[in-house]
């Protein structure tokens, strides 16, 4: 008989087993992480001076900032006041202009019944005049009839 393996030896061969790949594991990660710190190492060493003008510059920035910030408060507590006085007055020229455009619209609905009702006339006054002058044709056609005779 060969030599025998109980359980628990076969639990501790396992065990450093899983040791063995997570201790490569661990080994792989460290070097992956080296080679980014050596990367980001080199990206800070190539750009020191900008990095440097851009800490010292930070502060200029910020007082511009504060600057900006301030008169922008400025401004807004200058032309609060006169938003609400302007908003005002375009809701006014806004009703006037709907006023005035409902005048239009009924003037030029009035002045087309107008039209209308002025060519009816004339229509009427047309066809009169034409009942009128036929009438006389037939008078003056009765008239010669009678003479010819």
């Amino acid at each position: 008989m060969g030599p025998e393996i109980n359980i628990g030896d076969l639990f501790i061969i396992i065990l450093v087993i899983a040791g063995i790949f997570a201790l490569i594991q661990l080994g792989l990660l460290l070097m992956r992480i080296a080679e980014t710190v050596r990367k980001l190492n080199v990206a800070l060493e190539s750009n020191k001076d900008k990095l440097n003008s851009t800490a010292e510059n930070i502060s200029s920035v910020t007082e511009n900032l504060s600057g900006i910030t301030k008169k922008t408060d400025t401004l807004l507590e200058n032309v609060g006041p006169n938003i609400s006085t302007i908003s005002d007055k375009v809701v006014t020229i806004v009703d006037s202009a709907e006023k005035t455009t409902k005048n239009v619209t009924g003037t030029v609905s009035y002045i087309s019944d107008q039209v209308v009702d002025t060519t009816d006339n004339i229509k009427t006054g047309i066809n009169s005049v034409s009942d009128y002058l036929a009438l006389i044709f037939e008078v003056i056609s009765v008239i010669k009839s009678v003479f010819k005779r």
